[in-house]
């Protein structure tokens, strides 16, 4: 069955006609000839479009890119640390010689001057009297009397890199510590007093400076009383404990007790 909706102003007796025209067997429908099929087929398809449109969306989202579409941004590897090289300190570049340092050396042994006034000058002087070639140390320290507190002396021994003249001892037949032996003198008589704290900073410093470029090991440093039984130096009251202590801050590393030697 085939319902024919008219729209609005359309005659009644031509919908009633056209409803015949529907219904009937063969039943023809005629029109005035004012209606045309022309200003039939409008209404019609206003009828046909009046229910609502479905919603159309607009603005569409942009479509999802993954990586097969677009490529990742290039990852850049990280920065690869390296430490920065130690910068020696201007002390320590005057402590280098002119024709470098001598693979000779693998001891450092401690000394005191045992005179509160003297001065590396005065004791060059005492040590040529007693027929020595010059200064029996390599380094002398101040401590503030008659030469700079904590100032580093470089003697001509180091230098010319040459042999020290501070540790002979008879239990040492090979006179190693004078040989292969670093002297370094504290002024001062540290059986009476005890060295400065500038000049254990320095000592402490010097004798890092030494280990590092001339490889010694820190169980290879001694004190004079250590190597020579037969002397003191240098003094009861150098504190061996808190020396250790600032070589290990100025080394970054622990200080070995010294092996038997």
């Amino acid at each position: 069955m085939i319902r024919i909706v008219c729209p609005r102003g359309f005659p009644a007796r031509m919908q009633g006609r056209a409803a015949g025209s529907a219904s009937g067997a063969g039943e023809s429908m005629r029109f005035p000839r004012r209606y045309t099929l022309l200003s039939i087929v409008p209404p019609l398809l206003f009828a046909a479009g009046c229910q609502q449109p479905a919603h159309v969306v607009k603005d569409l989202p942009e479509p999802l890119v993954g990586p097969a579409d677009r490529p990742l941004p290039r990852r850049e590897p990280p920065p690869v640390v390296r430490p920065s090289p130690r910068v020696e300190q201007p002390a320590e570049a005057a402590w280098i010689p002119p024709k470098g340092i001598s693979r000779r050396w693998r001891y450092i042994v401690i000394h005191h001057s045992a005179d509160n006034r003297s001065t590396p000058d005065g004791m060059r002087a005492w040590h040529l009297k007693k027929g020595w070639d010059g200064l029996g140390y390599h380094f002398v320290v101040g401590n503030g009397v008659g030469y700079p507190d904590g100032k580093v002396f470089v003697g001509e021994r180091w230098t010319s890199q040459k042999h020290g003249a501070h540790a002979r001892s008879p239990d040492y037949p090979d006179n190693r510590w004078n040989e292969h032996g670093i002297g370094i003198c504290l002024v001062g008589n540290f059986q009476n007093t005890p060295p400065t704290s500038r000049q254990l900073d320095a000592l402490a410093e010097l004798v890092a400076f030494l280990c590092r470029k001339c490889n010694i090991a820190t169980s290879q440093i001694y004190t004079h009383g250590d190597v020579d039984r037969f002397t003191a130096c240098p003094g009861k009251l150098f504190p061996a404990a808190q020396f250790k202590r600032r070589l290990a801050a100025a080394s970054g590393a622990p200080v070995v007790r010294a092996a038997s030697r």
